[in-house]
């Protein structure tokens, strides 16, 4: 039998026992309070005072006539008891949901004044002051009348907290409440609902198991949540760790949202683990901290959206390497944040303090290259996908540069003097000067989108690229690196896309050969032509200087404009993901709490074998 095993069962036996205890207590005798000042639970409060002054009077008179174990801490416990039970507020909790609101300031009372005589024992024994109500707040007040329709309907994922007035933990953490809002902005709803809602709190309670008496069993303040995969009471998730805010973000985070840690690094570590182990086709996200805190949700929610286009690391700054860091990335002070994109192109910085909206901006702007890379996920942004029509809508006729090669110092290089043709194509006054045939049609295809300049990573889609550079020569550009065999020279190319005017009869036949193979799975198998555009090569074999790259691209374009140029047909091979998808990128399962499923299970168990007809 597995540990897991082993350990779901003594889960499942702790509870089933400590089900029957409440059981046993809740319907053998009067809740412990109501024993302490021997009362039933029905008593009036005018019963309950003057249960109060009999019992405190006989204890302080006994005290006075002779030390008795224990007199000190039973004074407590009846004043504890009276304070609980005659507030209505307090008693009501208590008999609605076992809250003993009090717990924590009696069990601090009884440790200070261990050892003392009934002559010191200062009244009152503890101060509580109700908790203050929340002026303008970032969070939501919740009420039994609005909870459907703002958390129930809605898609977003909600915290909650669950607090009482009269509770001094609530309080403590109801002060940072607005912070936990702030801190989970763009990333989750912040919600609190007072024990008063309660309705709503029998609903959002647990529940013993035969009894079904709603509880607190860690008591208040409570935390629950509601994911965007559970809008109904039995499957929220309830927290059980420590009652912080640092703690329950991170709980939030991380095991709720499945976000991923963005870790800390040094300067070492930073460049053996990120800037060079990360991957040549990742953008880095530096994200400098001068305290060292944790990210912020929105961050690793980021870097699980945008795990295709960069990788995140965090970097504390401390002031006797400003000057390295100044000088390495351009960040003269923290919090910044530092994009590290094409190789030889400087950090792109940002100084000042973020936020979800800001951030979500700038990485959408600095998530590509400057020159961008051909890879499976940019394919159809960037019209190099035969099996799809051009990114400028209706246009015919675009076409893709791309310049292959291994990365390492030759690819980056020729990287570098593509980024300038890209610059001279973009620049309005360089086109108009130029004179060069064809020059101002290529910018303004470029300007349409039907026409991409990109770079290929020639060893990772080496199938790709053997394809279009079929030649003596590719493997230069393509392939795993040949020391000693071979040299890495970068090769430019551009694939002209084109897809013909069809006719109505044309139409009609690609409409009944799509039925056909939707219907029949041997068909299906067959290469389907007719959705792939016409493709024509053209391999540029001149010097790698900007002026000569313009000049041939602008020929291409010309020609491929105004000439009927032979084509081929047929399915091309498909771009590879540089790397497998990572666990926490994954869809998952938003499961139930885990006692609530251990419940459940239990209840099943004693339906089936004819023990509780009741549970």
């Amino acid at each position: 039998m597995s540990l897991s095993h082993n350990a779901f069962w003594v889960a499942a036996l702790a509870l089933l026992l400590s089900n029957f205890v409440l059981l046993f207590q809740r319907s053998s005798s009067p809740p412990l309070l109501y024993q302490t000042l021997e009362v039933p639970p029905t008593a009036s409060a005018t019963e309950i005072e003057a249960a109060y002054f009999r019992l405190h009077h006989a204890l302080w008179i006994s005290e006075k006539e002779g030390p008795a174990y224990n007199t000190i801490e039973k004074l407590i416990d009846v004043q504890h008891a009276y304070d609980t039970l005659s507030d209505k507020r307090r008693r009501r909790n208590y008999d609605t949901f076992l809250l003993d609101e009090l717990e924590a300031a009696v069990q601090r009372a009884k440790k200070e004044n261990a050892g003392v005589s009934v002559d010191e024992l200062e009244f009152p024994l503890w101060h509580v002051e109700p908790v203050k109500e929340l002026g303008e707040s970032a969070t939501v007040s919740l009420t039994s009348h609005n909870f459907n329709k703002i958390v129930l309907e809605s898609d977003d994922v909600w915290v909650i907290q669950l607090y009482s007035e009269m509770s001094i933990d609530s309080q403590e953490l109801l002060d940072s409440w607005d912070s936990v809002a702030m801190d989970m902005a763009g990333v989750a709803q912040v919600g609190r609902v007072e024990i008063g809602q309660i309705p709503l709190l029998i609903l959002l309670a647990e529940k013993t198991l035969y009894t079904k008496q709603p509880r607190f069993g860690s008591g208040l303040p409570e935390i629950v949540v509601f994911t965007s995969k559970c809008r109904r009471f039995d499957c929220l998730i309830r927290y059980r760790g420590l009652k912080t805010k640092d703690a329950l973000i991170d709980w939030v985070a991380t095991s709720v949202l499945k976000l991923p840690r963005i870790l800390y690094y040094s300067f070492k570590t930073l460049m053996k683990d990120v800037i060079q182990g990360a991957g040549t086709h990742k953008v880095k996200v530096l994200l400098f901290s001068g305290n060292g805190e944790r990210a912020a949700p929105y961050l690793r929610q980021a870097a699980k959206k945008y795990w295709e286009y960069a990788v995140f690391a965090k970097i504390l700054f401390q002031e006797q390497n400003a000057t390295f860091w100044e000088s390495r990335v351009g960040v003269k002070s923290a919090p910044a944040l530092v994009f590290v994109k094409d190789p030889g192109l400087k950090p792109v910085v940002f100084h000042g303090v973020l936020n979800s909206s800001y951030f979500e901006t700038l990485i959408e702007e600095h998530k590509a290259f400057v020159l961008p890379q051909l890879r499976r996920i940019s394919a159809e942004a960037l019209g190099c996908d035969a099996r799809r029509k051009s990114v400028a809508g209706n246009s015919t006729t675009w076409y893709c540069v791309i310049v292959a090669g291994r990365t390492g110092p030759s690819l980056s290089q020729v990287r570098g003097v593509m980024r300038e043709v890209l610059q001279n194509l973009t620049d309005t006054e360089v086109v108009l000067g130029s004179g060069v045939p064809g020059h101002v049609l290529a910018a303004e295809a470029l300007k349409s989108q039907r026409l991409s300049l990109s770079w290929l990573d020639g060893d990772k889609q080496r199938d790709f690229c053997y394809v279009y550079l079929h030649s003596p020569t590719m493997f230069e550009a393509c392939g795993p690196r040949r020391n000693g065999e071979v040299d890495d020279v970068p090769k430019i190319f551009l694939v002209r896309y084109q897809r013909k005017l069809l006719t109505i009869k044309e139409q009609e036949r690609i409409e009944k050969n799509k039925a056909l193979r939707a219907n029949n799975p041997w068909i299906s198998l067959l290469e389907d032509n007719d959705s792939v555009a016409s493709q024509l090569v053209s391999k540029y074999e001149g010097s790698a200087t900007v002026a000569d790259i313009v000049q041939w691209v602008s020929q291409m374009v010309y020609e491929g404009d105004n000439n009927d140029l032979p084509s081929f047909s047929g399915k091309m091979p498909e771009l590879l993901p540089e790397e497998s998808l990572p666990f926490w990128a994954q869809s998952q399962e938003v499961v139930a709490d885990g006692q609530a499923k251990v419940v459940h299970f239990i209840q099943s168990w004693l339906s089936r074998k004819n023990i509780c007809r009741v549970c």
